[in-house]
């Protein structure tokens, strides 16, 4: 579960690309009355527009203690934030990507099938918490 959301892959012309990251980096406000399951992990969440490039995983971990990468979270984080929406942003781990890439990278069929058990868990998790 997402604590806090960096886009890292700003591309800046004006000023610097850390002082956008730092700029569009979004403290989620976790209520406390709410109960998660003790596997749920809070953690940093990092996202881009591209997927996660291997050679770049141990810099992107050490820069933002992040355990998991995506596309989207960041952006609903800041969105939600920007609007005053309680937002819970809880990601399965459909594949483990290291340095050396991806079990799944050119394997739709293995990727679809570890989505699957995942979303199944997910959907098991949540559906206590409200």
């Amino acid at each position: 579960m997402a604590k806090t959301t960096f886009v890292y892959d700003i591309i800046e012309k004006i000023d610097n690309a850390q002082s956008a990251i730092d700029n569009y980096k979004t403290e989620i406000q976790i209520d406390p009355s709410i109960k998660f399951p003790k596997d749920i992990v809070l953690s940093n969440i990092i996202s881009a527009d591209q997927d996660l490039d291997p050679s770049k995983i141990n810099k992107l971990s050490k820069s933002y203690n992040a355990s998991a990468a995506d596309w989207e979270s960041a952006s609903i984080a800041r969105i939600c934030h920007k609007n005053n929406i309680q937002v819970i942003i809880l990601r399965g781990i459909s594949d483990i990507v290291t340095s050396n890439g991806s079990i799944v990278y050119k394997n739709q069929k293995l990727f679809e099938k570890n989505s699957n058990i995942i979303m199944k868990k997910t959907l098991e998790i949540t559906k206590n918490l409200f």
